[in-house]
C-alpha cells in the first residue's frame, strides 16, 4: 500500500535532518532564502523556505501530520514533505532508492517541480538571510496560514 512505502521512508529520514531537529528543533528559519535555477512564486532566482516540520505531533507541524500524507497532498508517495507554504511543498525526494534524498520544491498551483538541493545538508548550507524583513503583523498571519 502507498502508506506503507510512505511510513518506511519516514523511518529512513536523513541523519542530517534528524540531527537538525534534535539540535535546533522544528520551527521558523531566520535564514530562509535559497538560490534557485529558475523563478519561483517567491522570486526570480530564489525561494523562501520559512520553516521546517519536526517529528513530534502537537504544537507545531510534524512530518507525520495528515496534511503531509500522499492522500492529502496528491503527491507521489516517494515525496516526504517537511514544510508547506500555501500551495508549495518542500520535500525529501526518495525517487532514487538507496541514495540520500534530494530536496524538491513542489508548487501545486504553478505545477513547478524543482530540485533545490542534492541533500538536506546542502539545503541547510545554502540558506541565506532574507533581507526583506517581515512586519510582525505579516509574521503572525503567516504562522496562522501555515496550519490551515
Amino acid at each position: 500500500a502507498a502508506s506503507d512505502v510512505y511510513k518506511r521512508q519516514i523511518e529512513d529520514l536523513p541523519e542530517t535532518y534528524l540531527q537538525w531537529i534534535q539540535n535546533e528543533g522544528a520551527g521558523y528559519f531566520l535564514h530562509s532564502k535559497i538560490d534557485t535555477i529558475e523563478p519561483t512564486r517567491f522570486g526570480l532566482d530564489y525561494t523562501l523556505l520559512n520553516g521546517i516540520a519536526g517529528l513530534e505531533q502537537g504544537n507545531w507541524m510534524s512530518v507525520l501530520d495528515d496534511c503531509f500524507s500522499p492522500e492529502n497532498t496528491g503527491l507521489p508517495n516517494y515525496f516526504i514533505p517537511f514544510f508547506k507554504d500555501e500551495s508549495v511543498y518542500y520535500c525529501f525526494d526518495y525517487l532514487e532508492k538507496g541514495k540520500e534524498p534530494s530536496i524538491r520544491l513542489i508548487d501545486i498551483e504553478m505545477d513547478q517541480w524543482l530540485t533545490i538541493a542534492s541533500s538536506f545538508e546542502e539545503l541547510i548550507n545554502s540558506m541565506k538571510p532574507n533581507i526583506e524583513l517581515i512586519s510582525s503583523d505579516l509574521a503572525s498571519l503567516i504562522s496562522l496560514r501555515a496550519f490551515s
